[in-house]
């Protein structure tokens, strides 16, 4: 908690003494999308602490997700545009993912990112139109629980637990 509240007391006074910033959210290489999609929600909540003017997500021709035949900015393969506040007046700052801008984001509710999400970030109509036709197809009316199982990047953060474990423990709470 003394590090959230330190770098969003950080935040907070960068605001005061500085003139203000309009974000141009880029992606690189160094991150998955996950990770890309957290450090949206994390300058969204810098934003409306007022920390910056404005933000916008570029991609520009970068990221792990980057097709060139599908188009420059990978968040628009999934999302809506996304642009908030104003550059007008402001200086415009091209930031990556970076620790010290998204380490508050993880110490936020889920509910707040929840709301964040629910406000801010809009999926595109013919990607929910194909997750509405899997989903039909493959699952009918029959009652589904999505497991996400991450045993690829974090086995340093982890304990790794092996596939059989895990659907184990999913069939025993289900009885």
């Amino acid at each position: 908690i003394l590090i959230c509240y330190k770098y969003y007391y950080l935040n907070i006074e960068a605001k005061i003494v500085m003139q203000p910033i309009y974000v141009k959210k880029t992606s690189s290489h160094r991150y998955g999308f996950g990770a890309e999609f957290n450090s949206v929600i994390a300058f969204l909540h810098l934003y409306e602490l007022g920390t910056y003017a404005g933000m916008e997500v570029d991609f520009q021709k970068s990221g792990n997700s980057y097709d060139p035949t599908v188009g420059d900015n990978s968040w628009l393969y999934y999302f809506e545009p996304l642009k908030v506040g104003s550059s007008e007046k402001a200086k415009i700052v091209e930031m990556d993912w970076d620790v010290n801008v998204a380490l508050p984001f993880y110490c936020e509710t889920r509910e707040e990112n929840y709301r964040i999400i629910q406000k801010y970030i809009k999926i595109k109509k013919p990607i929910l139109d194909k997750v509405d036709q899997f989903v039909s197809q493959r699952f009918g009316s029959s009652f589904v629980i999505g497991v996400f199982h991450r045993g690829t990047d974090k086995w340093q953060e982890a304990t790794t637990l092996k596939y059989d474990e895990i659907r184990d423990k999913v069939r025993r709470v289900l009885e």
